[in-house]
């Protein structure tokens, strides 16, 4: 007789579920926890590796992927997942051998073609990265993810208005589509269209708040008009190594006047301007920055 409990999906289906919700902290331990029952189950370890990759822990997601291809040399999403984290870690040529093999085993998958298309675009290879989006997209044409590298290696080889198109056509299927509406930015910022381009990073990045990519660009399609704008910002977007020095420069200056009696002028003023310093550093990290983002979401600056 069934129990709820045996209704109740398994640890390693929660893991895969919390990655579709990029929950990777969850995803993570519900891994772990279904490896704990099978030590030699290979897709838990794929998917604890999946979930590591996508924190960050690039090292021990290596780790777990390698556990998972020695338990199941011919599964095709193994040797994908153990792909995109070489080239994460720089293991380029293994990571390439890995696509390929994930490809030969699963040749229909989509996703295989539009992962090993999105690598070949991260290494400068476009016209490699386009066949293979265009192979994705001959197998799944609703694939956005292989229009969206469509776009991009088509306008890196200079060809803007199919890259628009591809785009346009990515974001019809996914108009909440903060990578898409990236892609449309970058075509415009090509062309030098700022305020077109200004709209498009704006939706970006109100979609994905924390994005730092879209950001940069989002202030990049404001300095033709407002060059100090750009300035300022990257001035407070860089300042955190400025601001250790000035820190550090100001705090043995202030130790080393308390230790001759504040007797040397010079060394009292140059206190005095590392201080100063230190402060208009700290102006530009809590005001500026926030205050010029601010601005531009809103579009009070465009």
């Amino acid at each position: 007789m069934e129990t709820d409990t045996d209704r109740l999906p398994s640890h390693r289906q929660r893991a895969a579920d919390l990655i579709s919700l990029s929950k990777f902290g969850q995803a993570a331990h519900e891994a772990r926890r279904a490896l704990r029952q099978d030590p030699d189950d290979a897709e838990a370890h794929r998917l604890l590796a999946r979930a590591l990759w996508a924190q960050g822990e690039y090292s021990r997601a290596e780790f777990a992927a390698r556990n998972a291809l020695r338990l199941a040399p011919a599964e095709a999403l193994v040797h994908s997942t153990l792909a995109l984290i070489l080239a994460d870690r720089g293991k380029r040529q293994e990571a390439r051998e890995h696509h390929e093999q994930a490809i030969a085993l699963a040749p229909t998958m989509s996703a295989l073609h539009t992962r090993y298309a999105l690598f070949l675009l991260g290494t400068d290879r476009w016209a490699a990265a386009l066949r293979s989006a265009n192979t994705a997209l001959k197998l799944e044409p609703g694939n956005v993810g292989a229009l969206l590298v469509q776009a991009a290696a088509l306008q890196a080889q200079g060809h803007l208005s199919p890259a628009e198109a591809a785009v346009r056509q990515a974001l019809a299927l996914e108009p909440n589509s903060a990578a898409a509406h990236h892609a449309l930015g970058n075509v415009h910022l090509a062309r030098d269209e700022g305020d077109e381009a200004f709209v498009c990073f704006r939706e970006g990045l109100r979609l994905e708040p924390t994005n730092k990519a879209l950001k940069r660009k989002l202030i990049r399609s404001v300095e033709a008009q407002l060059p100090m704008i750009g300035v300022l910002w990257r001035y407070g977007q860089s300042s955190l190594a400025y601001r250790v020095i000035w820190t550090a420069i100001t705090l043995f200056s202030f130790v080393w006047c308390c230790l001759t009696g504040w007797t040397n002028p010079g060394l009292t003023l140059l206190l005095g301007i590392f201080y100063l310093l230190d402060l208009l550093v700290g102006l530009f990290i809590w005001v500026v920055d926030p205050a010029v983002t601010y601005g531009v979401m809103k579009g009070w600056i465009k």
